[in-house]
């Protein structure tokens, strides 16, 4: 079903699943897969009770798009916000010998996204693409959405989503501003994993 509706940025911003901004960048790690990333400045840690929010309702329209309900079992690893954008990343345990090729998930992931995107009324244009970061293999949604008259860019959306060792690691920001998208899409790429 296809919802032809507005979407507000609002939504936008909330499907990707605080404005104030530290001045200098950060180091994060997640020990778990020996992620190393680097947040860029401008870009500061989303509080707790505003991720539950954004999963939750990223899980809404997901289950909307689809039909069913969904039940989403991966961790929240780093959310971070800044004055237009989000910036997402979550962990999960996967198992090749009992969920399939790992490339058979990323096809569904980005499949039901770009379902959920229409289902939500958005108008985009997206490809796939991948990149090795630090010898990691990451597949790569990229969606631009569309203002109203179906061809001015209002978004940028990517999706990176990479197996590390026995953990699917899924890493995307939405952002408006195109310096911002920069600054976390180098930051992404500059990542380094050392388990």
């Amino acid at each position: 079903m296809i919802c032809r509706r507005k979407p507000s940025l609002t939504v936008l911003m909330l499907l990707a699943v605080g404005i104030a901004s530290p001045a200098v960048a950060e180091e994060f790690r997640f020990d778990l897969i020996g992620w190393q990333f680097d947040v860029p400045a401008g870009w500061e840690r989303t509080p707790d009770e505003e991720i539950k929010q954004t999963r939750d309702v990223g899980l809404d329209a997901v289950s909307g798009a689809v039909g069913e309900k969904i039940v989403n079992t991966s961790v929240p690893v780093l959310y971070l916000q800044s004055a237009a954008g989000r910036f997402t990343s979550d962990a999960e345990g996967y198992d090749v010998l009992l969920d399939g090729p790992y490339s058979d998930n990323q096809d569904l992931l980005f499949d039901v996204l770009l379902e959920t995107f229409s289902a939500e009324g958005i108008q985009f244009r997206h490809e796939r693409s991948s990149v090795v970061i630090d010898d990691v293999e990451f597949r790569i949604l990229n969606a631009t959405f569309l203002g109203p008259d179906g061809k001015t860019p209002v978004a940028e959306f990517r999706m990176f989503d990479g197996l590390i060792g026995a953990t699917g690691l899924a890493i995307s920001y939405i952002c408006i501003l195109p310096n911002e998208c920069s600054d976390i899409h180098d930051a992404i790429l500059n990542s380094r994993f050392d388990p």
